[in-house]
């Protein structure tokens, strides 16, 4: 036994955890710090052995069809520090794992955990149980989604982050953001732009923000013929001038197409955003569009008709 509050030896975790298992009778104020101090400890075979008995008990419902979230979490993450291929079927079993509650599904960050772990040993498989995960149940922190799209972005899967775009994650605006950053240099700018396009807006300058740095820290030209026909979607003076900032700092070839269309398309109560913008780029063309935004100044707003 271990005095309370102490942390178990190597020898008294193991030995929690092999006793739980054998007399499948569970423990939480004994079986947590028993892990917690193996996870601190070396990982070999005796270790792993232990822990994945407990955690695939737990998933088979053994201990009165009680299933510890916080637990399966803290196994999942021990096993897979090594790439041990023994612990497969337990990964791919927690991949499939619900546990709802008035909280909402306590099992979403176990899915995550598990389809890391997965793909470290498989893939190619693991791309397929990412797309699953993505039609399921999500936490407030968007998991198991989150890693369902670096693990399908990993695999430049574009095809199926696009689908996804315009699917499951419809509705998901910081879903999207990130299926945005995880899309390829492969897709064509008008695919880009058919999911991109409907976040470019006052409503969104997350998403606005996040499609600007995509396109500057990867330097991505081919894009700008696009950011050109949508950021006349935009009345945020701060906003749009935060973007042609942005974006002109790149030295992108069309830097100069995006802003005539700023110019000339966008809301009057963008142009002091991109008059701020424009006196600071450095494009042969700015004092033309400085004198065109002059004009606009000047333009009487027209009336809607009666």
């Amino acid at each position: 036994m271990t005095a309370r509050g102490a942390v178990p030896t190597r020898a008294t975790a193991l030995h929690v955890l092999r006793d739980a298992s054998q007399r499948v009778t569970f423990d939480r104020t004994r079986v947590i710090p028993a892990l917690d101090a193996l996870a601190a400890q070396e990982h070999d075979d005796e270790v792993a052995d232990a822990v994945r008995t407990l955690a695939q008990q737990m998933l088979d419902g053994a201990f009165n069809e009680r299933r510890h979230s916080d637990v399966l979490e803290r196994c999942i993450r021990l096993l897979s520090r090594t790439d041990d291929r023994r612990s497969c079927d337990l990964y791919r079993t927690a991949t499939a794992l619900h546990l709802p509650s008035p909280r909402g599904d306590a099992a979403c960050v176990v899915r995550a955990l598990a389809l890391t772990a997965i793909h470290a040993l498989e893939p190619h498989e693991a791309r397929f149980i990412a797309v699953r995960l993505l039609t399921g149940e999500q936490s407030l922190s968007g998991e198991p989604a989150h890693t369902a799209l670096a693990i399908l972005g990993a695999a430049s899967d574009d095809v199926a982050i696009t689908l996804a775009c315009h699917t499951v994650l419809r509705d998901e605006l910081p879903l999207r953001i990130a299926a945005l950053q995880q899309l390829s240099a492969d897709v064509p700018p008008q695919a880009f732009w058919d999911v991109a396009a409907p976040l470019a807006g006052d409503r969104f300058p997350d998403a606005v923000l996040a499609i600007t740095d995509i396109i500057v820290e990867g330097r991505r030209a081919v894009l700008l013929p696009g950011l050109a026909r949508v950021l006349p979607d935009i009345s945020d003076p701060d906003l749009v001038r935060a973007v042609l900032l942005a974006v002109v700092s790149a030295h992108l070839d069309g830097v100069a197409d995006v802003f005539a269309a700023a110019v000339e398309r966008s809301p009057r109560r963008a142009l002091p955003g991109i008059e701020e913008a424009l006196t600071l780029a450095r494009i042969p063309q700015r004092d033309a569009l400085l004198q065109r935004i002059a004009e606009r100044h000047r333009e009487q707003p027209q009336r809607p008709p009666a």
